[in-house]
């Protein structure tokens, strides 16, 4: 699950430009957030852009930018945002694994056997 977040000193009104911090274009986040935005014609601005969630964590932890970010990489220090905010709930997100042809070694493919199982069920969720 990717919820917006923000340092807890970051304030955001209603109808203000979103201040994002963003991965690369082609993250399935990035597109996430702001097509979620952009259907609300709400206007987003990216603050910071960079190629980890490390950075995507300082620049939220330095209060210049709101960010989406999956449970597990929250930090302390952060707070979820929403409806006060006007931000809209953001819709669910996929996991998807890709192998090579040439990546058919045993091992890969035991590993895609054991990450595909382990998300059959429906008791298990990604929360990275």
């Amino acid at each position: 699950m990717v919820s917006w977040v923000a340092a807890e000193s970051y304030r955001l009104g209603p109808r203000d430009t979103v201040s994002l911090a963003l991965l690369p274009l082609g993250c399935g986040i990035r597109t996430l957030a702001t097509g979620t935005l952009e259907k609300i014609k709400r206007p987003w601005r990216a603050a910071y852009c960079g190629p980890s969630v490390l950075g995507l964590q300082s620049a939220v932890s330095a209060g210049m930018a709101a960010s989406c970010l999956t449970q597990s990489a929250v930090l302390g220090g952060f707070r979820k945002l929403g409806a006060r905010e006007g931000l809209p709930a953001l819709p669910d997100s996929e996991l998807a694994l890709f192998t090579g042809r040439r990546a058919q070694s045993k091992l890969m493919q035991q590993l895609a056997a054991i990450v595909r199982d382990y998300f059959a069920s429906p008791a298990n969720t990604l929360s990275l």
